[in-house]
């Protein structure tokens, strides 16, 4: 089991810095840093620190800068707050239930642009359940693992 959330944490966070680094390099920027938070505390967020760690020595072009902000209704005010206030994070990492709880809240971008730029076919290489659509809107809200 943990070789499976080492493996999907691995792909979120790299599969995250190119579709924000790909959206953000039109702007004509060099080095690009991307916002991961996370609710998970240890051994959990431990193993994601050390993927980050791994992912910024060897991509220098996109710094990934790991946050921990402890997981309960704390964690929901501090996402509000700082996604009304401008200084959201680029990558938030929840459970795919809570998706729908966030997109009622309006603090979730349509990655729907990012992600088509970066591989048009990956619509067609998901499953319905991994586009992370809101089903309300039908915008893709998250980017599953």
């Amino acid at each position: 089991m943990k070789r499976v959330t080492v493996l999907l944490s691995v792909l979120l966070i790299i599969s995250a810095s190119f579709v924000f680094a790909a959206g953000r390099q039109a702007a004509g920027s060099q080095t690009e840093e991307v916002i991961f938070w996370t609710s998970h505390g240890p051994p959990a967020n431990d193993v994601l620190e050390s993927i980050v760690n791994d992912y910024n020595r060897t991509n220098p072009a996109v710094r990934v800068k790991f946050v921990q902000v402890p997981g309960s209704e704390t964690d929901t005010a501090a996402l509000m707050t700082a996604v009304r206030g401008g200084t959201g994070p680029d990558v938030y990492m929840l459970d795919r239930f809570i998706v729908a709880q966030r997109a009622a809240d309006g603090i979730l971008t349509d990655l729907t642009d990012i992600v088509n730029r970066v591989d048009p076919q990956w619509k067609s290489k998901s499953t319905a359940l991994c586009l992370g659509r809101n089903p309300v809107s039908r915008q893709n809200l998250c980017f599953p693992v």
